[in-house]
């Protein structure tokens, strides 16, 4: 009986005895703080040669031609390209002809996309993971999905000129052209399907108004 005893535990040891091993949760990640988020914009800037500060100023620009909206009413070529968003666009069919209307559209909406590009090739993409991780096992593994798929896409679109320049022909905007210069999209490709898909897109926007009123 004694050497039984020394086997099985008492039920003290059982009710103070060491905690059984729990699995342990996922680290809560403490939100970034305004200089933290200042600081990663500064080195953004500093690791784009320019090209962020030169999209940062336009944006700048598109943002007050909203705020001046109201005060542009009787100028909407003006308020187009301060800030050439649908509405605006719209409003300025009127105001002035085709080409003009074309030319100078295409140039203040192409402004900024060669920046875009060239940043896309300057941060190309590749499979390493960021440090900063969903703080649940289920949304981490929902955003490494959906990154894995993302990518996958990207790669088959942008492994072949015809099937990237159609994209950013009816897509020609400045995110989808960093996507193109991360996934090694040749600049000719980009550069032409971009321009002539902003040219036609202006185009029936004048004609395709001008014919409803």
């Amino acid at each position: 009986m004694a050497a039984i005893a020394t086997v099985v535990p008492s039920a003290g040891q059982i009710l103070h005895g060491p905690p059984l091993p729990t699995l342990s949760e996922p680290a809560p990640v403490a939100p970034r703080s305004v200089g933290e988020r200042i600081g990663h914009l500064r080195g953004w800037l500093a690791a784009s040669g320019g090209h962020g500060v030169w999209i940062l100023i336009w944006s700048l620009v598109g943002w007050g031609g909203t705020a001046l909206a109201p005060f542009l009413t009787d100028h909407p070529f003006v308020l187009m390209l301060l800030a050439p968003r649908a509405l605006f666009v719209a409003l300025a069919v009127d105001s002035v002809a085709l080409v003009p209307f074309v030319l100078a559209g295409t140039l203040r909406l192409a402004m900024t996309d060669a920046s875009y590009f060239i940043l896309g090739r300057r941060f190309p993409r590749d499979r390493s993971s960021s440090g900063r991780r969903p703080r649940s096992l289920v949304r981490m593994r929902v955003a490494r999905a959906f990154v894995r798929w993302t990518d996958a896409l990207c790669r088959w679109l942008c492994n072949h000129g015809v099937k990237a320049g159609t994209v950013l022909f009816f897509r020609p905007n400045g995110k989808y052209l960093a996507v193109a210069g991360s996934y090694g999209v040749s600049a000719r490709v980009a550069g032409w399907s971009s321009v002539s898909g902003t040219m036609l897109y202006l185009a029936s926007f004048h004609l395709g108004i001008g014919l409803i009123f």
